[in-house]
């Protein structure tokens, strides 16, 4: 029986659990018996360790950025998001078209969707923009 008593630690007492701070406590010195009665001294953890967190696999491995050219530089736009660009409303836009006025567009078939690109939206604000002072 003493050797298996000889074996505890003396003088261990747990770790106190602290909310306020994340970092590590520094570790606490103890005293374990040895075989013989001999006492030795050793440094040990308290047991505050920070936690280890596991990420899934999908945030660790990276995918390469996909090229540029992937990006549409030129979108297009219904008759409504083109006038809200220009600062009017789809019905103008429509008559507009009736009359050959307006910004370029596109229409797909005789009778199908009416899309405006950027590019021919911003042309045409850079057309009718008053400059002042460049009037006459």
């Amino acid at each position: 029986m003493s050797s298996l008593t000889s074996n505890r630690r003396i003088g261990f007492t747990p770790a106190r659990s602290t909310i306020s701070t994340n970092r590590p406590q520094a570790a606490a010195p103890c005293t374990t018996a040895t075989r013989q009665g001999e006492t030795a001294s050793s440094e040990t953890p308290t047991g505050t360790f920070p936690r280890r967190i596991l990420l899934p696999t999908r945030y660790t491995h990276l995918e390469p950025p996909r090229p540029l050219s992937a990006f549409n530089d030129d979108p297009i736009f219904n008759s409504k998001a083109a006038a809200a660009i220009l600062g009017l409303t789809a019905e103008c836009m429509k008559k507009w078209r009736q009359r050959n006025q307006g910004p370029d567009y596109i229409q797909y078939g005789e009778d199908g969707p009416v899309r405006y690109a950027l590019s021919a939206l911003m042309k045409f604000r850079a057309e009718y923009t008053v400059h002042i002072g460049e009037r006459y």
